[in-house]
């Protein structure tokens, strides 16, 4: 089954582009839309912080945890509709990656950069991967196991959802308005939407750094609350962010900016 890619796969992938406005002119023809949305969120941030003045707002128990578990569920759903409807073929060097996960399924070993496109990144997305795979491949049929690779990503998108709710819950204590807006933005982020229900190795990656993230910013909301453990957890999720995109080395320097500055 190694490289087992098929032409069949592939049609209608290159025209699919086509059949979208350019950005600057879909978000143009949004904009009124956009900004509806925008002023009526403003207006019920305002209204809910000065909640205790209206008699309407007190009675309400609207929570940011409520709001998490229905985008939770929310994501749930979309993941059991969209993944056996959505073709393989949207999602990016999806091909590349699937080789990868083909290539370690069947040799158990790490491929050199020259085996193939995808084949320099780092390799904890494709081990897991691979085991996925190779405990799939017995019971389903070849096309079904490249839909339910898409589980890793699926489940990643939806820990991100619980991460953002986590970030935001730290960095505004006692302020569920702001913790229900940015669990909602964060959660319903459109690049995580998109590339979490595709083969690659991002979702894990964005999974992995922003649990780095969290640990950083409750780090820096009590820093004398923690002990040697937290240093291992965060360089221990660091580590792992790392050994699957190396573009998480970009969090070295703010992560231990963030520790010199809570302990200055």
């Amino acid at each position: 089954r190694y490289y087992h890619l098929k032409p069949s796969l592939m049609e209608n992938a290159i025209p699919l582009p086509l059949m979208f406005q350019r950005a600057d002119l879909a978000f143009l023809a949004k904009a009124p839309g956009f900004l509806s949305l925008f002023i009526t969120v403003v207006l019920l941030t305002l209204l809910w912080s000065r909640k205790e003045t209206f008699s309407w707002f007190k009675s309400q128990r609207i929570t940011s945890a409520g709001i998490r578990w229905i985008v939770l569920i929310a994501w749930v759903c979309m993941s059991m509709n969209n993944i056996w409807k959505v073709p393989m073929y949207a999602g990016m060097d999806w091909t590349e990656h699937l080789k990868y996960i083909e290539y370690v399924a069947s040799t158990w070993r790490l491929p050199l950069p020259s085996e193939g496109w995808q084949m320099f990144q780092p390799p904890l997305y494709y081990f897991i991967s691979a085991l996925l795979y190779n405990i799939l491949v017995p019971i389903f049929s070849w096309e079904n196991v490249l839909v339910l690779l898409r589980i890793v990503p699926l489940a990643c998108g939806a820990l991100q959802i619980e991460l953002c709710w986590r970030a935001v819950r730290y960095a505004y204590p006692g302020r569920e308005d702001l913790q229900i807006i940015g669990t909602v933005v964060g959660g319903l982020l459109p690049m995580n939407l998109y590339i979490s229900q595709f083969i690659g190795n991002e979702p894990l990656s964005g999974c992995l750094s922003g649990l780095v993230v969290v640990l950083a910013i409750r780090y820096l909301r009590s820093p004398t609350a923690f002990s040697l453990r937290f240093f291992v957890l965060i360089g221990i999720f660091l580590g792992l962010a790392l050994l699957t995109k190396l573009t998480a080395i970009l969090l070295v320097p703010p992560v231990l900016l963030a520790i010199i500055w809570a302990n200055h």
